[in-house]
């Protein structure tokens, strides 16, 4: 059974769910913004990750594979020959412990071993949500017992107007770059420069009508990608409804996709994800190769700002 619980401010109304620890429902100005299921018990089903916290390893791991010192490390290929969102069988999968609870925070604990996914260690994750206002914060916290590659993210899908396409919505970077888009949905190491501010033309720019992309904010020391060193990323908004979204984070890029990939109940581009995280298979590229040590705490922090336009 699954178990939901609401955090709410004065502005903000989210619902959120213990299988995942996932973002079910945001409503703001009386508008319900994030995609869902019109029944609780769809999300046992859910191919999309819909407002779930994603892990061990978000994104794409090239051929599922990689290299922790001397250990060789083989994800499932859950998208051939690559390993997705950590191959289906990640935190997105686990029912977590509500072990605080106020009016506008929610935190879940998650204890798992990492074997089942070819890597090894006992993971422990907490994901604290708060309303404060018209924001919505995200905080992870992870530790795991042996040297791994971690890479947590929330996969909430966004839309300004509730409903329809999210094509028609505005969205203005500021990032530094985007990694053009290469073999098997990964990136290239080649960037596009951006104007910090800049709105991106999907019509340009190598999107092809949607995005699927990875942003860089620029030369960012990872041990620098605390909570508290918050960026701004992107503004989105929409002229239809006038309300708009401007996500923050603490991770040195975020993958921005207006879901050409959704399917069955839902239409393709009926919403639009912001993750903040390392670049795809950061830990097989020369230009990221970030590990985590056995012990050593891995936090990110992420920011939804909702307003009217």
């Amino acid at each position: 059974m699954l178990s939901s619980a609401r955090i709410q401010s004065d502005d903000l109304v989210v619902d959120l769910l213990d299988f995942g620890a996932r973002i079910q429902m945001i409503e703001y100005a009386g508008k319900a913004v994030a995609l869902s299921y019109e029944n609780n018990q769809a999300f046992l089903g859910d191919a999309f990750y819909l407002g779930a916290t994603v892990g061990p390893i978000a994104n794409r791991v090239r051929n599922g594979r990689f290299q922790v010192g001397d250990k060789t490390v083989q994800l499932p290929q859950n998208e051939h020959p690559n390993c997705l969102h950590s191959g289906g069988l990640g935190l997105d999968k686990q029912t977590w412990q509500v072990i605080r609870q106020t009016e506008s925070l929610l935190e879940f604990k998650c204890q798992v071993a990492l074997k089942p996914l070819g890597m090894s260690g006992e993971l422990t994750c907490t994901a604290v949500y708060q309303v404060n206002e018209s924001a919505l914060t995200v905080l992870y916290s992870s530790q795991c017992s042996d040297d791994t590659y971690l890479n947590l993210t929330n996969h909430v899908y966004l839309n300004l107007n509730g409903s329809g396409s999210v094509l028609d919505h505005e969205y203005r970077s500021y990032a530094a770059s985007v990694y053009k888009r290469g073999k098997d949905n990964l990136p290239s190491l080649a960037l596009d420069h951006l104007t910090p501010g800049q709105e991106l033309d999907l019509s340009e720019q190598g999107f092809d009508g949607f995005i699927d992309h990875h942003f860089n904010m620029g030369d960012i020391n990872l041990a620098e990608s605390r909570p508290e060193n918050l960026r701004r990323y992107i503004d989105i908004q929409s002229a239809s409804s006038k309300l708009k979204v401007s996500v923050y984070g603490s991770a040195p890029g975020f993958q921005l996709y207006t879901g050409a990939g959704l399917g069955e109940p839902f239409n393709a581009s009926a919403g639009f994800c912001v993750e903040p995280q390392f670049v795809p298979d950061a830990i097989n590229r020369p230009d990221a190769s970030p590990i985590l040590k056995a012990g050593d705490l891995f936090e990110r922090a992420i920011r939804y700002n909702f307003s009217t336009i």
